[in-house]
């Protein structure tokens, strides 16, 4: 019987979870997925980060979830740098901020206000606002 309820409401989670809407609204999967790794789970070392022991720097996506199983933090890495998309959300789904990422630098970076319209698209360099925005 708990096995059933358990299942039931793991299928709850994942009904009407289609990714991405106009307004930033985060997949929900339940809170330990094998398949993941959590941002957590990795160190960083002389300006890398690395799995927890590994001798390679990390390359893959590293995500971080609120207690709820809905997705907190996204990150993309490529040689132990963040590389590609940074992704962080309010809970409840809305996309908070979207930073996109060349070899460890910043390089633009989108704001949304918490009922998920746009407040602020920006060029980046490094972590600082930096030209049109």
């Amino acid at each position: 019987m708990l096995k059933l309820g358990l299942l039931a409401a793991a299928l709850s989670l994942f009904s009407g979870c289609g990714g991405d809407d106009s307004k930033g609204t985060a997949k929900k999967t339940p809170p330990g997925n094998a398949d993941e790794i959590r941002i957590k789970s990795l160190e960083l070392r002389d300006g890398l980060h690395y799995l927890d022991g590994a001798s390679e720097a990390f390359t893959g996506t590293a995500v971080q979830r609120f207690m709820s199983g809905d997705m907190a933090v996204s990150s993309e890495f490529v040689d132990g740098k963040l590389h590609g998309k940074k992704v962080e959300w309010l809970r409840g789904g809305t996309k908070k901020r979207e930073t996109l990422y060349r070899g460890g630098e910043a390089y633009f970076q989108t704001i949304w206000r918490g009922d998920g319209s746009k407040k602020i698209e920006s060029e980046m360099r490094g972590e600082v606002p930096h030209g049109k925005h």
